[in-house]
């Protein structure tokens, strides 16, 4: 699944809205609930697991997709 699309599902929002930008500071949507979902999301999208720091390092989409890559993930366009 793209990044953007199961961020899109997970928040509930537009997948347009969704960019490397957003944020859990920026999207009202984003809520601490959601926060737990989205990591639940990741970890079943892409087969890996985070630790707690991980956790909370992943308050953005280009934060996510950094945390991502340097577990070796490769990521879909």
């Amino acid at each position: 699944m793209k990044l953007e699309k199961l961020v899109a599902d997970t928040l509930a929002i537009p997948v347009e809205r969704v960019s490397d930008s957003l944020s859990i500071d920026d999207c009202d949507e984003w809520t601490s609930m959601r926060q737990v979902a989205l990591i639940s999301a990741l970890e079943s999208a892409y087969a890996t697991e985070f630790d707690i720091m991980e956790s909370i390092e992943m308050d953005s989409v280009g934060a996510i997709r950094e945390v991502l890559e340097a577990k070796g993930v490769e990521l879909d366009g």
